[in-house]
């Protein structure tokens, strides 16, 4: 409520200052720079602004340290993956030690969360940068953002690159990017997804590999998301193309043959622990 009180009056004290022709002007150099250059190019730029930003949030205002539990939690996997174990040695005096999200298992103290992300977080680690991997990944959803959005609006360039613009300033986002969240890597994995999708209708089954793949990270990642937005990345962005039925077949085939390994490799994860 304070940031939507704040906003107005800014908006309010705004519109008494600036002349209507200036911000118009404003808008129509935006305009130019958006929807003039290729949708690769302006979304590399985005990627870089989205990272700077998250990095910035990230260095400036959390001292490069997790601002939840959560980002805690993976990060203490993380180091584990990092070190070559699944889980970390058996704590003695254990009830001094226990804290919300981690667990005691037969492998020993490891986070309840699944692995997709801490894997990602221990390759950081042992690269000596595992604040940039947030970072870099909201980078890279502002990127296929951005190629998705051109997909889907073709004809209607300023709405596709107004909305991406609008992902890579996220503070929603580079928050969390730059706090050791998960959600950076579910992002990047959604948006991969869909991008795959749409190119697997005017391209080869390939394409459907690779966004089955992306959905099948995104259940070792974050389960629940990857069933509610893996389908409709797949399914649904398909539906709508009016595919046939052998079409149909071989795309749904190929997504399941990418998903497969990472689903099975989290099931054996989680028995394992």
């Amino acid at each position: 409520w304070a940031g939507l009180v704040l906003a107005g009056a800014l908006i309010l004290v705004l519109s008494r200052l600036l002349r209507p022709a200036r911000p118009a002007r404003l808008w129509d150099a935006m305009r130019r720079w958006l929807v003039r250059p290729p949708a690769t190019r302006v979304g590399l730029a985005l990627a870089a602004l989205a990272t700077a930003f998250s990095v910035a949030i990230s260095v400036c205002a959390l001292n490069r340290r997790p601002l939840l539990l959560d980002g805690a939690t993976q990060l203490i996997q993380a180091r584990y993956f990092a070190a070559g174990r699944l889980a970390g040695p058996p704590l003695p005096d254990a009830a001094f030690w226990e804290f919300q999200f981690m667990t005691s298992t037969p492998a020993g103290w490891a986070a309840q969360y699944p692995p997709g992300f801490a894997v990602f977080l221990a390759a950081g680690l042992r690269a000596g940068a595992v604040w940039l991997v947030g970072p870099l990944l909201l980078g890279l959803a502002v990127y296929l953002t951005t190629l998705v959005a051109d997909r889907l609006f073709p004809e209607d360039r300023e709405t596709s690159r107004l909305g991406s613009a609008l992902v890579a300033v996220s503070s929603f986002l580079a928050f969390h990017a730059g706090s050791y969240m998960n959600h950076a890597l579910a992002a990047a994995l959604v948006a991969l997804a869909v991008f795959a999708s749409l190119r697997a209708l005017d391209g080869t089954w390939r394409w459907a590999l690779l966004s089955g793949a992306a959905v099948g990270l995104l259940f070792a990642t974050r389960p629940l998301v990857a069933l509610v937005l893996g389908f409709f990345a797949t399914v649904v962005v398909w539906t709508g193309a009016r595919l046939g039925s052998r079409e149909w077949a071989e795309r749904l085939l190929a997504a399941a043959c990418g998903a497969v390994p990472f689903v099975l490799g989290m099931m054996a994860y989680n028995a394992r622990l």
